[in-house]
């Protein structure tokens, strides 16, 4: 019985390795969501999460989206730094919304199938990216 499930083992492990190393084998596409840090919002006097940027595959056909949205009433715009390995300049790449609270933008993104993206969201003041205020990367993937 040992000796069965040793080979099994073997015999699995070969055909996850060929199928991971088989060219044309594209990833599964993948939406993603991070949030960036808390500030004080003045209308409601609480601390919630300045900034909301999604990443949306096969939003329409052949066309993904990136979502940016400005979530607090804190008067500091919102940015998104992305890398996109889809392309020969993978980035940074820099996205804002500037326009206030509740406010937010999309933009449409024609990446190969099976690519991804990488990115970031944080709050800006004064056109400056206040590090301390970004969420971790995310990856989604077309």
């Amino acid at each position: 019985m040992q000796k069965m499930l040793s080979r099994l083992a073997v015999t699995a492990g070969a055909v996850t390795t060929v199928v991971a190393l088989t060219p044309g084998v594209s990833l599964a596409a993948q939406d993603v969501m991070t949030t960036c840090g808390k500030t004080k919002d003045s209308m409601s006097d609480s601390r919630v999460p300045a900034c909301r940027g999604k990443f949306f595959s096969e939003r329409k056909k052949g066309t993904e989206a990136l979502y940016l949205s400005d979530t607090s009433s804190d008067g500091r715009s919102v940015a998104v730094v992305y890398y996109r390995y889809d392309l020969k300049n993978i980035g940074p790449y820099y996205k804002t919304v500037t326009a206030g609270y509740y406010r937010n933008k999309q933009w449409t993104l024609k990446m190969r199938e099976g690519t991804k993206i990488r990115f970031k969201v944080c709050t800006a003041k004064g056109g400056s990216i206040i590090s301390s205020s970004c969420s971790r990367y995310v990856t989604g993937i077309a």
